[in-house]
């Protein structure tokens, strides 16, 4: 319970008739907000998918994954860290 994920989003959803920015951090979260949206004619919306880290743009990745005050967290259980070592294996000091 001492380390955090900072969990990157899969993309993100603009719906330019509110302005309002949202962004999914699932792929069925995404395919939900697409839908929602395009299921009003009124609305017209803009989507992004992000290939990972470096398909985020700078400011945004500042804001979305870095700042403390607006990145999305959960905290690093027993499970998380049994599979990290998994696949990194324990390292050895030399």
């Amino acid at each position: 319970g001492m380390i955090e994920l900072v969990r990157p989003p899969v993309g993100e959803v603009l719906d330019t008739e509110t302005g309002e920015l949202q962004h999914a951090y699932t792929e069925a979260q995404f395919v939900t907000m697409c839908a929602s949206l395009n299921g009003n004619p009124s609305h017209k919306i803009i989507t992004q998918k992000y290939r990972g880290l470096a398909g985020i743009g700078a400011e945004q990745l500042e804001r979305i994954c870095i700042n403390p005050q607006t990145r999305k967290t959960s905290m690093m259980g027993l499970k998380d860290a049994q599979m990290v070592i998994e696949i990194f294996g324990v390292r050895q000091n030399v």
